[in-house]
């Protein structure tokens, strides 16, 4: 386990966030912000600030401190199941920048890896970075419509971008499409805690604040929606693991970010020109912490977190 000093008060946080960008604005802007138009206005901030390497997800780290290599331990998962299993066609959902994809491509270069995500720029620069590989293409897809032509897969992940889905059983529905009998599905995602609605409402306001500048427009789903959207689409779950607690030291990190950019005037200074949906990451990076671990009232273990941070892995039934 990890061992942190406690947080300020949630509602410092929020008195910060309303005194620099008003809580209202960030709700009602951030709403109107495209998936496209938030990674294409947070490019930099991703590189400068979260990987140089391309990842765009969390970290889960084993020890007490972050380290670059934590932001590995998803796709090391999936290279270890593909190991055990023997898959030969793998595919990655919301692919992103090809971080995760081209890890795998080095230490599977027997398996063919296919990437999808949904914006062409992430596409065209994916496919740059990955252009040495043979064994490893990136196309343009949507999760709840994914091109029956690409054939079949032994193994599906999808490391932080099923929030995104607004139809999840559409979404489970397309994928069970693509994935071979006996397949499995890998998801690392965030989702709402089962207790949600009788948090506090300052505790409802960050998730929805954090969800807000995400750009997760249906908020993040709760445990049981997903369950119910795969066991529709015959995806039966074989495994869930709470790994919250591995986010807590990178997430403490980009509270480190967040907090300077709230009290420091010459820091947001130098900020000022830049795009809106740029400026308010500093809102999830604040925020990100307190909505994972709880406890942040004291130290006294009182406050339940809003997020739990899960792996679930579900396999295809086969055919009778």
């Amino acid at each position: 386990m990890h061992s942190f000093g406690p947080l300020p008060p949630l509602s410092q946080a929020l008195k910060d966030i309303d005194r620099v960008f008003g809580l209202t604005r960030v709700l009602k802007k951030s709403s109107e912000t495209t998936i496209d138009g938030y990674y294409a206005a947070s490019a930099r901030g991703y590189h400068w600030v979260h990987s140089r390497d391309g990842c765009m997800h969390v970290a889960l780290s084993a020890g007490p401190e972050f380290r670059e290599v934590d932001y590995l331990t998803q796709v090391a998962f999936v290279a270890d199941l593909i190991h055990e299993t023997g898959a030969r066609r793998v595919l990655e959902l919301g692919c992103g920048l090809g971080f995760n994809i081209l890890e795998l491509a080095r230490l599977c270069p027997q398996v063919e890896i296919v990437g999808t995500d949904l914006l062409e720029r992430h596409v065209r620069k994916a496919s740059a970075r990955l252009r040495r590989h043979a064994n490893v293409s990136v196309l343009v897809g949507s999760h709840d419509r994914l091109p029956a032509e690409i054939g079949t897969f032994d193994i599906i992940f999808a490391v932080e971008t099923l929030c995104y889905a607004s139809d999840r059983p559409a979404v489970a529905a397309s994928i069970a499409q693509v994935l071979a009998p006996g397949g499995l599905l890998v998801i690392f995602d965030a989702e709402r805690a089962s207790n949600f609605s009788s948090l506090s409402r300052d505790t409802q306001l960050a998730a929805m604040l954090y969800e807000a500048v995400t750009v997760v427009e249906d908020g993040f789903g709760a445990a049981d929606a997903w369950a119910d959207a795969y066991k529709s689409a015959r995806l039966m779950t074989q495994r869930i693991e709470d790994m919250s607690h591995a986010t807590i030291p990178g997430l403490r990190r980009l509270y480190r970010y967040g907090a300077r950019y709230f009290s420091d005037p010459a820091v947001r200074a130098t900020t000022a020109l830049l795009p809106w949906a740029l400026k308010t990451n500093a809102v999830g990076a604040l925020l990100g912490a307190y909505l994972m671990e709880g406890d942040f009232e004291g130290g006294d273990g009182s406050t339940s977190p809003a997020l739990r941070y899960r792996l679930r892995v579900c396999s295809k039934q086969r055919s009778r």
